[in-house]
């Protein structure tokens, strides 16, 4: 799949509660193919903030292109949607969603002559964004590889109550 941002900035991490600094570069979360590939979902963290119309243009939108944004709601988020062909042949819906401080980016592609076919599964797939309940968040931990060495007699157990790697997403060890 090509690249279609429109420019790559360095950004600079940004601080938060307690001084802690969140790189908010766009890191691609998840990636879902349509048709063997003919269709593509990327969602990406983009910035922070709560306008996601802001965030867009931040994200390097031309003036044409901002003039072209629809605000709209993704299950009660504020939206902003931009849907814009490339040179290519290619159809992209960009949605930019701003949930609690932070803002994801949607980008649904596929090539115009198959616009007909996956267009609203492209949409469906967007409107899928939601708020995780606690039950899911309670589900969702991140798991490091981190170099241990280990005394000859140690079992990988051992190795692991000493220092393991896995963390919840509340930040309590798993």
């Amino acid at each position: 799949m090509r690249r279609h941002r429109p420019t790559q900035r360095k950004r600079e991490p940004e601080r938060h509660r307690e001084g802690a600094a969140i790189d908010t570069a766009p890191v691609g979360i998840t990636r879902r193919q349509f048709g063997g590939g003919d269709a593509a979902v990327v969602l990406s963290l983009v910035g922070t903030g709560d306008d996601p119309a802001a965030a867009a243009k931040a994200d390097g939108l031309s003036e044409v292109q901002a003039k072209q944004l629809k605000r709209v709601h993704v299950s009660s988020l504020p939206a902003a949607v931009l849907v814009a062909d490339t040179c290519h042949g290619e159809r992209l819906v960009l949605t930019w969603i701003a949930h609690r401080p932070r803002v994801f980016r949607v980008a649904g592609v596929t090539r115009v002559r198959d616009w007909g076919r996956y267009g609203s599964l492209l949409d469906r797939t967007t409107g899928t964004f939601r708020p995780l309940p606690l039950a899911d968040r309670e589900r969702i931990f991140e798991s490091r590889l981190r170099v241990r060495l280990a005394g000859a007699s140690e079992t990988i157990a051992e190795v692991l109550a000493r220092g393991g790697g896995t963390r919840r997403f509340d930040g309590s060890r798993g």
